[in-house]
């Protein structure tokens, strides 16, 4: 038996922890402490008045040189110690005696807080900025942009000195790290910005850390950062390029607009103040945006606007607050005593319509009392927005780049571009707008709007979208596009209908062959047009999109697909037409120039289907589909995603897969191994990836990637654990747990001098250099290399489920079962594993045997062999027949033959046959041209 070392204590603060004097906190100064020994060129031990242990190493006893004896003379009182840790193990405390520990304000990253003002000592510059030592063992960093209020190019080395102060201020730190500030202002502010929780209309103080394009990203304290869109900063400021107007390292005075999480929503307008509430009325909560109000009463006027109450319908004796901000108001741009002569307090004015719940006055109503908004109510929800629709809007105001910003109530906002005439405009004004582009995928919604010529007195369009048009007659036929007359429903314009939108009608006889338009592009049997010609007459078609080019002649695209929108958002049905079939997926086309993708993997959950995607799809297909993620029109195509499955969640965040669900993966053997034991990883939906190991394969021939699974294959798995790694099997029962005394079939990860790391199905575990087989193993990496399968017995399972095996033939197969040299006779063929090759030929151990034998080169295969290592792998199983045994000086010898030919009429191993023959299946699929998957 292992002989094994027992400590014992007898330490009464170990054998009774509660009952022990708690050691004194960790930065507390001891003035009145004892020297209980002193131990020469080692240190002292002292005790305090509650008998606390402190332990004075050599190193902190004295700032002036002095030896241990000077310093603390026995059963002598002390000079002022802090404590700067403690030994639980010996219930000591360690203290120090020196000065810069004693008086330091901070001596752990633990003691610091975000926005805490200290002063530190220099002790290095870099090119990042300045290195401060705040404590003993704490350092922080002063960023350059952080030196000065004006971000600085370098750190200026006269200025800045090792040794000197250096007062600062925290502006974020963690258990090992802090970065710190010395910006005269931030070292000012009375209550930083240190929580995304901060009350909107907080104005802040903070640094610009990132300028794009897009917008400005500014970084308050605690790590807490807002961004200011470039929008928002051309309509506030008028400020055109964000990237010429700001600078890393820039100090900026912000307002929240909206908070709770970072990325907070700042502006850069700090003007704007909260307006006070009126003393009469209360918000109700019954006035929404759309709502007409016949009568308002003035309260109060502002230099914003007018404070009212309003009494809404169907609420007798109740009064809500509201508010209208001067340009809803007819008398907008009159002078201030104008308007006061007009709003005295307690006239009233109306009809008036709620535009929204306005975000700065506690959410009560925002008014407008001008007659066209009235009359002519804006759309105010997204979903009454159309393409080609005629609405609305109130112009907010104009900008010489980007146009005129126009409101449509309730918070949503259409741009005229400055190519539209946006900036012709006027504002505030209020006119009809036709929308010309509309995504509603993105937030805010992107809508893109065009002064309407119905306003101008032009035509207005005849056509409706989703308006039936009855018969139609086909006047041009091409492959994208075909123009057709109207017969029923009079209408001055040209009318189309786009391949994308046509669906052929059940039963149409489609021709045999592809033929070719009058541009020579190829119409294919699957093609929605094939069974078209000129001059025929088609019915059931209705308006999909109408439209204008300005002068007064419209455009109308028809459709005969049932349900089918031209807006469509993220988890909306609808249907595509399949554009090209690539081994990757199909590039969709939802409509005229949008284009979509559905992967492979969100078509179908069958890898028969995936692996023969161009046998099961053509160009002109239409299949049922959702909106997965969506991009706007005339963007880049691609950004919008699709998929066939119904109950697929979609929206923001990926749903990675759920434990026994059977999904389908993608190979792609460029992607990293999750783990050292032989695996793959392969692709799943949602951009996550999994990982299928050796032992969830299984097979009889060691696991290797290239010649088990083909670059593009997909397969049908198991998902056996989930996030954060997601394992796969092939198996769709769970794996059990093994116990001690089972046999079990494991596969090598991995092998050094002490044995072998193993998994297995349900588990993983070690076996010994000793337990791998009862012959000698003259080289360990060699014989048992990763992937090679073995068969084991359980000798021990650890709590968190780690296995020992015992891999010898003697402990797994019972002695009177093992294949003897007695029992092998010339012409037996059995089952071998392959344990060594070698230029001359192949050596192979019987199964259940402790007999090897040699395979010559001439004997492995019934061609020339060329290159053994191509034929067979350590770990193979492989059938072998007995062509001759005999004794030579004690030893015995057998020689084995491995050629095909041998074993013509003999049935297959059973052992692993089938599961060998099914993963064979899998890899011999064909291979997919490497030219044309470079190109997808």
């Amino acid at each position: 038996a292992k002989s094994q070392t027992v400590r014992l204590t007898v330490l009464p603060h170990l054998l009774s922890p509660s009952s022990r004097t708690p050691p004194p906190p960790i930065g507390s100064v001891i003035t009145s402490a004892t020297v209980a020994r002193v131990d020469d060129k080692i240190g002292a031990t002292l005790l305090t008045e509650e008998g606390q242990a402190l332990f004075v190493h050599v190193s902190e006893a004295s700032d002036k040189g002095e030896s241990l004896a000077q310093v603390f003379g026995p059963a002598s009182r002390v000079p002022t110690v802090r404590v700067v840790d403690h030994y639980h193990y010996s219930n000591v405390s360690k203290a120090s005696a020196l000065t810069a520990v004693v008086t330091a304000p901070v001596l752990s990253y633990s003691d610091l807080s975000v926005g805490q003002k200290t002063v530190g000592t220099v002790k290095a510059l870099s090119k990042s900025g300045v290195v401060v030592s705040i404590g003993p063992n704490v350092q922080a960093l002063c960023p350059l942009v952080h030196l000065h209020d004006a971000p600085r190019k370098a750190v200026n080395e006269r200025e800045f000195k090792v040794g000197d102060k250096f007062p600062c201020r925290v502006l974020h730190a963690s258990s090992s790290k802090c970065h710190v500030t010395r910006k005269p202002a931030l070292m000012k502010v009375k209550s930083p910005v240190s929580s995304p929780s901060v009350p909107p209309n907080t104005v802040a103080k903070g640094t610009v850390t990132a300028v794009s394009a897009k917008g400005v990203a500014v970084t308050f304290f605690g790590r807490v950062y807002g961004f200011c869109t470039a929008a928002a900063l051309a309509l506030e400021r008028g400020v055109d390029d964000p990237e010429e107007n700001y600078t890393v390292g820039q100090l900026v005075d912000v307002r929240v607009v909206e908070s709770g999480k970072s990325p907070l929503s700042l502006s850069f307008d700090t003007e704007s103040k909260e307006l006070p509430k009126p003393k009469e009325g209360k918000l109700t909560g019954k006035v929404k945006p759309g709502d007409v109000v016949t009568e308002v009463k003035v309260v109060k006027s502002t230099d914003e606007g007018l404070l009212v109450v309003i009494s809404p319908q169907g609420a007798e004796g109740e009064t809500e607050e509201a508010h209208i901000p001067w340009p809803h108001t007819p008398d907008g741009a009159s002078g201030k005593k104008a308007r006061k002569k007009k709003y005295k307090a307690g006239s009233c004015h109306g009809p008036a319509i709620c535009m929204s719940l306005d975000k700065k006055y506690p959410h009560a109503p925002a008014l407008s009392l001008l007659s066209g908004l009235v009359s002519s109510p804006p759309p105010f929800k997204l979903t009454s927005v159309a393409m080609g629709q005629v609405v609305t809007g109130f112009v907010t105001a104009i900008h010489p780049s980007h146009g005129a910003f126009v409101s449509l109530g309730n918070h949503l906002t259409g741009l005229v571009p400055t190519a539209k005439g946006g900036a012709d405009l006027e504002a505030p004004a209020v006119e009809p707008f036709k929308v010309t582009a509309l995504d509603k995928s993105t937030k805010p919604p992107r809508i893109l709007l065009k002064p309407s010529k119905k306003a101008a007195g032009g035509k207005v369009a005849p056509l409706k979208p989703g308006q039936d048009v009855g018969r139609v007659e086909i006047v041009s036929l091409k492959a994208e596009r075909a123009n057709v007359k109207l017969l029923d429903t009079p209408f001055q314009g040209r009318a189309r209908i786009h391949w994308s939108l046509y669906k052929p009608a059940e039963g149409a006889k489609r021709p045999s062959m592809t033929w070719k338009d009058s541009d020579d592009c190829d119409i294919v049997p699957s093609h929605p047009f094939s069974s078209l010609k000129e001059g025929n007459v088609i019915s059931g078609l209705r308006a999909f999109t109408v439209d204008d080019d300005g002068k007064g002649k419209f455009y109308v695209d028809l459709t005969n697909v049932p349900d089918l929108s031209p807006d469509v958002g993220v988890g909306d049905a609808t249907s595509a037409v399949v554009d090209k079939v690539t081994t990757r997926g199909l590039m969709m086309l939802m409509k005229p120039g949008k284009k979509a993708w559905l992967s492979a993997l969100e078509i179908n959950k069958s890898a028969d289907v995936l692996n023969n995607l161009r046998g099961k799809f053509e160009k002109g297909d239409r299949v049922d589909v959702r909106v997965t993620s969506a991009s706007g029109d005339g963007e880049e195509d691609g950004k919008t995603t699709l998929t066939t499955f119904v109950d697929r969640e979609v929206g923001e965040g990926r749903n990675p897969p759920k434990i026994g669900e059977m999904i389908v993966a993608r190979v792609n053997r460029e992607l990293k191994p999750y783990n050292p034991e032989p695996s793959l990883t392969v692709e799943l939906k949602d951009g996550y990836t999994g990982r299928l190991g050796v032992e969830e394969v299984g097979g009889n021939r060691p696991f290797k990637i290239e010649g088990r699974f083909k670059q593009g294959l997909y397969l049908s798995l198991y998902v056996v654990s989930s996030l954060p790694q997601i394992n796969l099997s092939v198996h769709p029962e769970p794996a059990s747990k093994p116990s001690v005394g089972d046999i079990v079939t494991a596969w090598v990860g991995e092998t050094n001098k002490k044995g072998c790391y193993v998994v297995g199905r349900g588990f993983k575990g070690k076996c010994l250099i000793k337990n791998l087989t009862d012959t000698f193993v003259a080289d360990p990496k060699a014989q048992f290399p990763p992937g090679r399968r073995v068969t084991g017995k359980v000798t021990s399972v650890t709590s968190k489920g780690l296995v020992d095996l015992n891999c010898r033939e003697s402990a797994v197969v019972p002695s009177e079962d093992l294949v003897t040299f007695a029992d092998l006779e010339v012409g037996d063929i059995l089952p071998a594993e392959v344990t060594r090759i070698e230029e001359y030929g192949v050596f192979c151990k019987f199964r259940n045997s402790q007999l090897s034998g040699l395979s010559h080169v001439s004997e492995l295969s019934d061609d020339y062999v060329e290159d053994i290592g191509r034929l067979y792998g350590v770990g193979d199983l492989v059938k072998v027949k007995v062509l001759s045994k005999a004794m030579d000086e004690g030893k015995e010898k057998v020689s084995l033959g491995l050629k095909a030919s041998y074993f013509v009429d003999e049935d297959e191993d059973e052992e692993g046959g089938d599961e060998e023959e099914e993963m064979d299946e899998v890899t011999d699929s064909e291979d997919e041209d490497e030219e044309e998957e470079e190109e997808e």
